[in-house]
């Protein structure tokens, strides 16, 4: 399969990954539709003809509901009116004449979007990624690819209920952009906190606990230059001096194995590695807390378990009176 560019090709495949491959790509496909400079004129006849590439993801089959995508890549020029504008028009018009199926649209710029922009999508109800920020911030282009996933998945978990408000302006490009807005919270320094290590993306405290949430603790990691956790579904956490690293990606592991230094109780009495991994392993994550010099995850079994970098290890019973609770 070819595509146009990098950017139409990763959209692809995160949309075949989520939506269990059922998205197809077509490119010049054919369709009349004037701009939609009044809603009146919108129709399939009539100029001018227009060529579009459109990425088609099928989320639902009964009723029919397909997600039209498409994919601006200027190679560091933003997106303008027009482009979204022509949307619309496809949008409208793909709905206006379908029988059977209902059409949903979003428009994603590996640049972003000028203003002018958001009330043309506002208004024809179309998904709008990255979103328009009264900043105008620069998101960078994985975290655009990031933006995407989040709103497919959540769209397809929305469409489980009742769903055809989204079909009513602006509900769906609300939709979008209830998910995405909330990206700028940490976009913006190179040396970010927190990593996804797989392909080094950005990323946040709260987005690493959602994942790490009630998953159970399999290995401890300990190197002379990190200190983490192996979780299952192939998940791992490491603190690396001031840098959190998650993400399923073993090869992110760096350095020399070795034993950690191993401490108990507020009184941090040293204990051995194997009496450590006897309280910690095979046990659930319920909460977590950045401390900034170091970590601590709280588990279901009434332990905090926490990291501090390089290589030292920390667990304490949460039971009252600590005192009289101690390991």
């Amino acid at each position: 399969m070819k595509f146009k560019n990098k950017f139409e090709e990763q959209i692809f495949n995160i949309a075949s990954k989520i939506c269990d491959k059922n998205v197809t790509v077509e490119h010049n496909k054919n369709i009349r539709v004037e701009y939609a400079i009044f809603p009146e004129i919108i129709a399939f006849s009539g100029p001018p003809k227009k060529e579009i590439d459109i990425i088609t993801a099928n989320l639902l089959s009964n009723p029919k509901i397909s997600l039209l995508i498409s994919c601006k890549d200027f190679d560091g020029y933003k997106a303008k009116p027009e482009h979204v504008q022509e949307w619309c028009s496809v949008i409208h018009t793909m709905n206006k004449y379908s029988k059977e199926t209902k059409y949903l649209g979003i428009v994603l710029s590996s640049s972003g979007f000028t203003s002018g922009c958001e009330p043309w999508v506002a208004s024809y109800n179309i998904g709008l990624i990255p979103p328009l920020k009264g900043n105008n911030i620069l998101f960078r282009p994985e975290t655009i690819l990031k933006m995407f996933e989040r709103t497919l998945k959540a769209l397809l978990k929305r469409l489980q209920f009742s769903f055809f408000d989204l079909f009513e302006q602006p509900e769906f490009y609300d939709f979008v952009y209830r998910l995405t807005s909330d990206f700028e919270g940490y976009e913006g320094t190179a040396d970010s906190r927190y990593m996804i290590a797989d392909n080094n993306w950005h990323s946040s405290f709260s987005e690493m606990i959602q994942i790490f949430m009630n998953k159970k603790i399999i290995d401890i990691i300990s190197t002379n230059e990190m200190i983490g956790i192996i979780c299952e579904d192939n998940l791992f956490f490491v603190l690396k001096k001031l840098k959190v690293m998650f993400g399923s990606d073993f090869k992110k592991i760096i350095g020399l194995k070795t034993d950690p230094v191993c401490k108990k109780n507020i009184s941090l009495n040293n204990c051995t590695f194997d009496f450590l991994k006897s309280i910690v392993l095979n046990n659930k994550i319920k909460s977590a807390a950045d401390f900034g010099t170091h970590f601590e995850f709280g588990l279901h079994n009434n332990i905090n378990f926490g990291f501090i970098p390089p290589n030292g290890l920390h667990i304490i019973r949460t039971i009252n009176p600590i005192s009289e609770n101690e390991l």
